[in-house]
């Protein structure tokens, strides 16, 4: 096992913001007159954007993290190379290239993720109340009650062999029913937090995660992930980070169902006796003709789902390169690669920010082509979630999740990215949205 460098353990503090100032500009060029002042004149302002404080659109520039905060691990952490429109002679720095992270903590991180339960916001759907909560819209109007669907917790833990062996609930294979060589050792207290909320978000609820049901596998798993982290923290003393972390991730595409990599996915991360592990955790009730037969396939190492096997039409956010073959290969219902990439962002800033309470990643400022990953980096992201999962591989996720968010949080959503380098060490531009389409289209 890799040598940890930090523990999963948070710290305290108060939510603050992050900064991006600076303009950019030359006076000793003819090309780019600058008026009295050191701002752009307004017929030349469309070379350079929306205002006089950032690059032209049309240039490629790399970001420059600052990380006053202490809270991306090092990471970000290179010097990015003096833009050829920062000059020596130019009237301003090459701020318009910096993304300062300040005044935020580990435990405002921390806290991000719980106003993923408790921020309220307008449900879709059939819910139509605008004072819900996350962890409640998803009953809303359904008869019950966060305490109710804990009641089905409370017996998985209280009365296990009862509740496992009951006919009408999960079914729970034994160690006789296992793949040869598997072992199914996601610690006690989680797989029957996950079995109790499993039985209960279905039969008080009423959600089930099957493709036929309107509310389908994105409220079951909002509400599983939710519930997962309150019952956790408040009834078993459990830490983020510290013993484990649950967030909504990834997706999957399929031929013959209509699902655009958005049939969504539990990313389980826990810490056990001084083990890591990782599993994908599919928020569906098993039962015959469903996605799985029982709760070992419900949550189980990514290397035994369906979407890391080359030799299904199926495939996650958490091996893109293989999500992008599939596309090229015309296998899969959707038709462009632009998708995978653009979902993969979505999927990393949701490690620490799964509801997007922080800031809206969905922003409708956002281009078609919002993001390139190089292949290198999508490796890396595969390479980090399979095979030895460690503290390391979690906290490299965590890392350089929170530093795209802020990133876009400071740039604006407005501005495509090209991710290069890895997990451990990204290297992250602004690239314009023509060159991330060209990128993503050769296939680079």
């Amino acid at each position: 096992m890799k040598e940890s460098r930090r523990g999963f353990m948070a710290k305290a503090g108060a939510l603050a913001s992050v900064g991006l100032a600076g303009c950019i500009g030359d006076d000793s060029s003819d090309d780019l007159p600058i008026a009295e002042g050191g701002h752009i004149p307004e017929e030349k302002r469309d070379l350079f954007g929306p205002d006089d404080t950032f690059a032209p659109p049309h240039e490629d520039w790399m970001i420059n993290v600052v990380d006053e905060s202490s809270t991306l691990g090092g990471h970000f952490d290179y010097e990015a190379d003096r833009h050829e429109f920062n000059t020596e002679a130019s009237h301003y720095d090459d701020d318009f290239q910096t993304v300062t992270v300040s005044g935020i903590t580990e435990e405002d991180w921390k806290q991000i993720l719980r106003d993923d339960l408790t921020e309220n916001r307008r449900p879709r759907g059939p819910n139509t109340g605008s004072s819900a909560s996350n962890l409640e819209r998803f009953i809303q109007g359904r008869n019950t009650s966060v305490d109710e669907i804990f009641e089905y917790v409370d017996e998985a833990f209280e009365n296990g062999e009862e509740f496992y062996n009951d006919p009408d609930n999960v079914p729970l294979r034994t160690s006789s029913d296992l793949r040869p060589g598997e072992v199914f050792d996601v610690p006690e207290w989680a797989e029957r937090v996950f079995m109790g909320l499993f039985e209960g978000i279905d039969a008080e609820a009423g959600i089930r995660g099957d493709k036929d049901n309107l509310m389908g596998s994105g409220a079951y798993t909002e509400a599983t992930y939710t519930l997962f982290r309150k019952y956790a923290e408040e009834e078993l003393g459990k830490e983020i980070f510290e013993d484990f972390h649950v967030w909504r991730f990834g997706t999957e595409a399929s031929r013959n169902d209509d699902w655009l990599l958005n049939h969504s996915m539990i990313g389980f991360a826990y810490s056990d006796d001084g083990e890591h592990g990782f599993r994908i955790v599919e928020p569906v009730p098993p039962s015959e003709g469903r996605y799985t037969d029982s709760i070992t396939e419900n949550i189980d190492r990514p290397e035994n789902k369906p979407y890391f096997n080359d030799e299904k039409e199926q495939a996650s956010t958490l091996n893109p390169n293989r999500a992008l073959e599939l596309v090229q290969q015309d296998a899969v219902s959707i038709n462009e690669e632009r998708i995978v990439h653009n979902k993969l962002l979505e999927d990393i800033r949701a490690i620490s920010d799964s509801a997007t309470t922080y800031e809206d990643s969905t922003s409708s400022d956002a281009p078609d082509y919002a993001v390139w990953f190089s292949e290198e980096f999508r490796d890396s992201v595969e390479d980090t979630f399979t095979d030895d999962f460690t503290e390391d591989d979690m906290m490299n996720a965590v890392y350089t999740s929170r530093g795209l968010i802020e990133i876009q949080n400071s740039i604006g959503y407005e501005r495509p990215l090209k991710v290069e380098g890895t997990m451990e060490n990204p290297v992250v531009s602004y690239t314009p949205e023509e060159k991330v389409e060209r990128l993503v289209e050769e296939g680079l």
